[in-house]
């Protein structure tokens, strides 16, 4: 991974960074959100599946060719912890 792909990302008003077990409760609002599931194909995952997927999102390589990952975009004022 490249210094372009680490996170976290900075800017004004927004950080993008990886998920982290502290969003939780963020994560299954939108999992649990009918909206979201009618367009993105998410149903609700039980808290355990949950936190172990965003456990697991933490640590993914970032930005592969072939693979897929979650990140958390989150306000300057609304983000949680961003190791930094």
């Amino acid at each position: 991974m490249t210094d372009r792909h680490s996170l976290p990302w900075h800017r004004a008003r927004v950080i993008l960074r990886r998920l982290l077990a502290a969003d939780l409760d963020a994560f299954q609002a939108y999992r649990h959100d009918e909206e979201v599931g009618r367009y993105q194909g998410c149903e609700p995952w039980s808290a355990t599946k949950a936190l172990t997927f965003l456990e697991a999102m933490s640590t993914v390589d970032l930005l592969d060719p072939g693979t897929w990952c979650k990140i958390g975009i989150a306000t300057r004022n609304r983000s949680h912890s961003t190791g930094d």
